[in-house]
């Protein structure tokens, strides 16, 4: 009897406290779900925001985007490295494409150790130091620090330099880097200098 008093308790309780819900299965949460693609690039800072975005990534996909070619647009594109790197290099930059330049940011991404962060600053305000020639076309100059942990022996993993990227919108009317000139501001460190040894 002393039994069945306590059992008859206990489902009173339960009865009157049914907000507990101990028993109750809970919704399962959504997936977290991650897109990894950049938005078009609907203006130059949009453009020059995905560039820093590309190389947060380690994305080659998302690199190659940001430069023009003859299939998306009417304008084939051009890099121009620095003087002492266009000497030293002078077979990987004689023909310099954007393949080319897909292919050595592959190269560059598979060298880091898993976890490593590379990162891209452009020292002046993206914002502010767009210039815009007419609606199709601009320019942006900037100071920059690139840090590529890369593995390669002898090589800096710190760059530094100033770019010239003149851009323009494509067929589609995303904006694409169609030139672009690298200029030394510290021997040797230059991103022409990254380019070069990894396209070697």
């Amino acid at each position: 009897m002393h039994c069945k008093r306590w059992l008859l308790l206990f489902c009173a309780a339960t009865l009157l406290f049914p907000s507990c819900d101990l028993l109750k299965t809970r919704d399962p949460e959504l997936p977290v779900t991650a897109s990894t693609t950049n938005p078009p690039a609907n203006s130059p800072t949009a453009l020059l925001d995905n560039f820093i975005s590309a190389v947060a990534k380690k994305d080659p996909q998302e690199y190659a985007k940001l430069f023009s070619d003859t299939v998306s647009g009417d304008r084939s594109f051009t890099f121009v490295p620095t003087q002492s790197a266009a000497i030293r290099y002078t077979a990987a930059f004689s023909n310099w494409t954007k393949q080319s330049e897909q292919d050595y940011f592959q190269k560059a991404m598979a060298s880091l150790n898993a976890g490593a962060l590379p990162s891209l600053v452009f020292l002046s305000d993206i914002n502010h130091s767009v210039v815009m020639f007419q609606s199709d076309s601009a320019a942006f100059q900037s100071d920059y620090v690139l840090f590529i942990p890369h593995t390669q022996p002898n090589l800096t993993t710190t760059f530094k330099g100033k770019a010239a990227f003149y851009m323009a919108p494509n067929s589609t009317n995303t904006w694409t880097i169609y030139r672009w000139e690298d200029f030394e501001t510290a021997r040797d460190s230059s991103w022409s200098e990254l380019k070069g040894q990894f396209e070697k």
